[in-house]
């Protein structure tokens, strides 16, 4: 299943393949394949441009014994594993001869260095990095969320093909209750629920499955090399729950932030943050999962609140679907009963008799109705012109303002009442009711003089 045997002329090619510039000082750059099983010595290159005339050409630098040089010619001895070594380093050294130009010519060498690049062959095997590969999976794990990750490596040189691995996923023990719960990203390795997966799994059906998988390299080509192994995956249950609703009373005192709940996600690391329709910093959560209020909270503006808790993967990718935190406000009575006009204005007759209704007021408290918070009282606490006796009264609860006089005979035309509204807190205010007492026809003309 490896690559095929290079023919004879593609052979031929690779070795005469070099980067020569001038000898002197030069480097020269050989590209050799390793494992090559024809005919020893081997001729690898030509050392072109040297000296019409030399002496003493001399390797060095080689301490195997792999290489040697015959005439211009450099060779090998014995195949190159480039698993053992990827390249030779080796030093070429000549003395020049001829016409003597300097003394200096003379006496010292000239020598080049010639590096020697072993080419990979796809000659190793991929192998898995652990023998036995095992991982867990979380109850809610949104599909498509690696769990685990198998690993392998190939000794093949990695910037080539040879090394390039591809997974697949051959087999999943038990079938149940699909038998395509799992998938297998054919580039990382990484493991991840399918759809069906995601929406079925179930401990109690089934808490454990082997997964046949497979590692080629050559990018998965039919030539390629391979290797098969287990892998078993644990399925747990999980934490990831909505968290029971929380009441909180309004205007805590604090000290602030204050823990008010907590979630966890027992699987991988985990980060969480908080969406809902609420004002920045309100409500926060640590890396931990407890959740914090941060300012005190106001029934009448907000009266419960609905937090969306999210849970993502480092790399931003959510894990699962987002739970819910149910938070209500409780009332506490921090608001004061308010009539909804300042003044009223109403009649009443002369002859009106006793518990004659002339008005009812009624004030207004924002505080929560299921509560005794809202509950008003009513009273009269001043009226001008005053009288000596009693002429208006109001009802406790009710508001209704009535005639309390036997009758309005003889009063003055015109009386402004100051009307309270409480609640049991103490909290309070006032309007003033207007009474105009009307005349009517209950005298008869008289002279001014008997006779």
């Amino acid at each position: 299943m490896g690559d095929s045997e290079a023919t004879p002329m593609l052979l031929a090619g690779l070795l005469l393949s070099t980067l020569l510039h001038h000898c002197s000082g030069a480097n020269v750059k050989i590209g050799v394949p390793e494992n090559y099983d024809g005919i020893f010595p081997w001729y690898l290159a030509k050392f072109h441009n040297l000296p019409s005339n030399y002496t003493d050409l001399v390797l060095t630098g080689d301490d195997e014994g792999i290489f040697g040089v015959d005439a211009q010619f450099l060779y090998a001895i014995k195949p190159l594993d480039r698993e053992k070594q990827p390249s030779y380093s080796l030093q070429v050294s000549f003395k020049p001869s001829g016409v003597i130009q300097n003394i200096r010519s003379l006496t010292h060498r000239q020598s080049f260095t010639v590096e020697v690049c072993v080419i990979d062959k796809n000659d190793n095997v991929p192998t898995f990095i652990e023998e036995s590969m095992r991982g867990s999976v979380q109850l809610g794990l949104l599909k498509g969320i690696p769990f685990m990750q198998v690993e392998a490596h190939d000794r093949d040189d990695r910037n080539t093909a040879h090394a390039e691995l591809r997974f697949s996923l051959m087999e999943q023990t038990p079938r149940i209750p699909s038998s395509q719960m799992f998938f297998i990203d054919s580039t990382t390795g990484e493991v991840s629920l399918t759809e069906e997966g995601a929406s079925t799994l179930d401990p109690e059906m089934c808490g454990r499955y082997k997964l046949s998988v497979m590692v080629k390299d050559m990018a998965g080509r039919t030539n390629a090399f391979f290797t098969t192994g287990i892998v078993t995956v644990e399925v747990t249950g999980n934490t990831w729950a909505s968290p029971d609703p929380v009441r909180l009373q309004e205007n805590l005192p604090g000290p602030y932030p204050i823990p008010i709940s907590q979630v966890k996600w027992s699987g991988s690391q985990a980060q969480y943050s908080l969406d809902g329709e609420f004002p920045e910093m309100l409500f926060t959560i640590s890396r931990e999962g407890v959740i914090y209020l941060n300012a005190p909270l106001d029934r009448e503006t907000q009266d419960q609140f609905h937090i969306s808790i999210v849970v993502e993967r480092p790399d931003s990718r959510q894990i699962a679907k987002p739970v819910e935190l149910r938070v209500m406000v409780g009332d506490t009575n921090d608001n004061r009963p308010t009539f909804p006009q300042a003044q009223y204005h109403t009649v009443v007759k002369e002859l009106a008799a006793r518990g004659t209704e002339i008005l009812t007021v009624q004030a207004a408290d924002n505080d929560d109705p299921k509560t005794d918070n809202v509950r008003i009282f009513y009273r009269l606490v001043g009226q001008i012109p005053e009288s000596p006796r009693a002429l208006f009264r109001v009802d406790r609860d009710s508001g209704v303002i009535s005639v309390q006089a036997d009758s309005m005979e003889g009063t003055a035309p015109q009386y402004t009442l100051t009307i309270t509204a409480e609640d049991a807190k103490g909290l309070n205010s006032s309007c003033t009711v207007v009474v105009t007492v009307q005349d009517e026809n209950n005298n008869p003309p008289v002279f001014s003089q008997h006779e």
